[in-house]
C-alpha cells in the first residue's frame, strides 16, 4: 500500500488496502453469516465494538437490546472503579489526620449519589436478565 501511495496513487487504488482507509466499502470477510451483506466495513466496526453512537443502526430490536445492555455494563463497570477510587481518597484522608482534608462530606455525598446510580443500573441489567452482580457497599 505504501509503494503505490509512493507512486502516486491513492491508497484506495492498492488491492490491499486496509479497511480503515476505505470505510464505506463493503464488508468482504469470506464465511460469515449473511446478516452482513451489504454491511461497510465502518458499520461492522461499529457492530463489532457495539457502540451506540456510531455509524452503525441495528437491525433488529434485539440488537438494540444487547447494545443497551453492553453499554450498561460498561457504564457499571466505570461506576464501581470510581466508588472505589472514592474510597480510597477518603479513606487516605482519613487516616493521614491532617486538617486540612475537609472534603470528606463532599466525597461522602459523591459516594451515595454513585450507589443510588449503581443500585439503578444492576437493577435494570437484573430484570434485563443479566447478573450484574451486588452493588458494592460502603467499607468501614
Amino acid at each position: 500500500m505504501l509503494t503505490a501511495v509512493w507512486q502516486g496513487r491513492s491508497a484506495g487504488d492498492c488491492p490491499c488496502a486496509p479497511p480503515i482507509a476505505t470505510p464505506d466499502a463493503e464488508l468482504d470477510l469470506p464465511n460469515l453469516s449473511d446478516d452482513f451483506e451489504g454491511m461497510s466495513v465502518a458499520e461492522f466496526d461499529s457492530w463489532l465494538s457495539a457502540t451506540p453512537s456510531s455509524s452503525y443502526r441495528p437491525r433488529l430490536a434485539a440488537e438494540r437490546v444487547d447494545i443497551g445492555t453492553l453499554t450498561l455494563l460498561r457504564e457499571l463497570g466505570t461506576l464501581r472503579r470510581e466508588m472505589d477510587r472514592l474510597q480510597i481518597i477518603r479513606d487516605v484522608g482519613a487516616a493521614s489526620g491532617d486538617p486540612d482534608l475537609k472534603a470528606k462530606s463532599l466525597i461522602d455525598s459523591q459516594l451515595q449519589a454513585i450507589r443510588r446510580e449503581l443500585e439503578q443500573l444492576t437493577g435494570l441489567l437484573t430484570s434485563a436478565g443479566v447478573e450484574a452482580g451486588a452493588t458494592p457497599r460502603e467499607s468501614a
